[in-house]
């Protein structure tokens, strides 16, 4: 427990627990909106995009945000304006051609390979002060937005008919919920890898919606348990010697576990 007095842990935690509240709250406005698969399908496009920045010989985080938000944006216009085009295949589509990107990147230039893999399952514990304050930005970024389109996105969420009625643009707030959920997730992609960013967007989210009873309580549960997970998570790490990702993401896993099972025996 010593070990919590460390800079390099305080930081990894402060960066944690940011993005975690963060991706929980973003994240659960995706699953509402029935795009839980997108947050993965992104995480892997953008782990694809890691690949072929080192490739190219570009900055990573750069590349990969632009990279990210092209496609993310272009899937979601292709999906509104497509009917031929299943969204649900389509973001599988996105899914596997990220992952094979790298594939065939490390295939090509197996060079690359080690700082590739990091960024496959990362480390909370090497995140450095340049990623804590770019962390705070996004993540401010993102909370302002959810602030000023609240009653927007609350209103398309359960009724895009209601919402075009009172003439919301449906598409435009769509499309900037999409480019959020990018930001959050490259660079949370980034910092504490892919497995763990795709998990933070919506495991913390299914559980609060199974047991809140509105949509505010739904962010608020959402959003603790995503910051507790990453907290007792990087504990649990640091005294069994565990890759933290790992265990933070079975302790969202176990929680959710725990919630289906109370709503089953109380049915």
């Amino acid at each position: 427990m010593d070990l919590l007095g460390y800079d390099f842990v305080q930081r990894g935690m402060a960066v944690g627990v940011i993005l975690a509240v963060t991706s929980s709250l973003v994240g659960v406005f995706l699953v509402l909106r029935r795009m839980a698969f997108l947050g993965s399908s992104l995480s892997h496009a953008a782990f694809g995009g890691v690949a072929l920045s080192f490739l190219l010989g570009l900055d990573p985080l750069i590349f990969t945000l632009v990279f990210s938000l092209v496609l993310a944006n272009l899937v979601q216009a292709l999906i509104t304006r497509s009917r031929r085009v299943p969204g649900d295949a389509l973001l599988a589509m996105v899914f596997s051609g990220g992952a094979s990107i790298a594939v065939i990147i490390l295939g090509v230039a197996d060079r690359f390979g080690e700082e590739i893999f990091g960024y496959l399952f990362g480390s909370i514990l090497i995140a450095s002060k340049t990623d804590l304050w770019i962390t705070i930005l996004v993540s401010a970024v993102a909370l302002v937005f959810l602030a000023l389109y609240y009653r927007r996105l609350t209103l398309i969420t359960f009724s895009e008919e209601v919402a075009e009625v009172r003439g919301v643009r449906v598409s435009l707030v769509e499309h900037l919920l999409i480019t959020v959920a990018s930001l959050v997730i490259v660079l949370s992609v980034k910092t504490v890898g892919l497995i763990l960013s795709s998990s933070l967007m919506v495991i913390p989210a299914l559980s609060a919606l199974l047991v809140a009873g509105s949509l505010k309580a739904s962010l608020l549960i959402a959003s603790l348990i995503g910051a507790l997970s990453v907290v007792f998570g990087l504990i649990l790490s640091l005294i069994y010697n565990l890759p933290p990702s790992g265990i933070i993401v079975g302790l969202m896993v176990l929680v959710f576990a725990v919630v289906v099972a109370v709503k089953y025996l109380k049915v």
